[in-house]
């Protein structure tokens, strides 16, 4: 099915995300992301790999000696590293960078007058809150989302339960979307008190 029939069969059910989606699911944008999620783990990857090659006849945590001089890599503690760092990569361009991009529209369409309008329209107010909080980080969880397979792979490599791998996931998700609402809503009332202050103290 063509991407334009998908984006007007979503459309009919959240117009909002119809126009996030529309301004931001591009092809062009589509194919830099990919390539910055496959670089940024690709790299990851050659750096903890340096760590044991570079280091697998000094001291290194990634690398055990026993009595006879022999070395063996800990892979399961190599795994653990890579994981909590793609976790941490995710935590923060989730949190800090969808933050950021969801305030910056909001007032950019504030400024523009543009949310005024959409305020008037028939859906609910929830409904256009899901359309920005799904529409607007559109392409971060996009780079989020290619980098599960890694992340899942290291999780399980590291011996952590798929339960807990795929768990870390749901729970980073569920608490975005509180926290994107959160973060809307403060701007919405911050907005409203510098127009008009008095309003907060009645």
């Amino acid at each position: 099915m063509p991407l334009s029939r998908i984006l007007d069969q979503l459309g009919d059910g959240n117009p909002q995300l119809y126009r996030e989606l529309r301004s931001r699911v591009q092809l062009y944008k589509v194919v830099f992301v990919a390539g910055m999620a496959f670089f940024v783990q690709l790299s990851l990857c050659l750096f903890f790999a340096r760590q044991i090659s570079v280091q697998a006849h000094q001291y290194s945590r990634y690398v055990s000696w026993d009595g006879l001089g022999n070395w063996m890599v800990r892979w399961q503690l190599w795994s653990w590293d890579l994981f909590v760092v793609l976790s941490g990569i995710q935590v923060l361009m989730l949190f800090g960078l969808g933050t950021y991009l969801l305030v910056s529209d909001f007032i950019r369409e504030k400024r523009r007058g543009t949310l005024d309008f959409i305020r008037f329209s028939p859906r609910s107010r929830q409904n256009i809150l899901i359309g920005k909080i799904l529409g607007v980080p559109i392409l971060l969880y996009l780079f989020s989302g290619l980098m599960i397979p890694l992340h899942c792979a290291s999780g399980l490599a590291a011996k952590l339960p798929l339960s807990v791998v795929l768990g870390f996931d749901i729970v980073l998700l569920v608490s975005c979307t509180l926290f994107y609402g959160m973060a809307l809503f403060l701007t919405q009332v911050a907005s409203d008190w510098g127009r008009n202050p008095s309003s907060i103290q009645h």
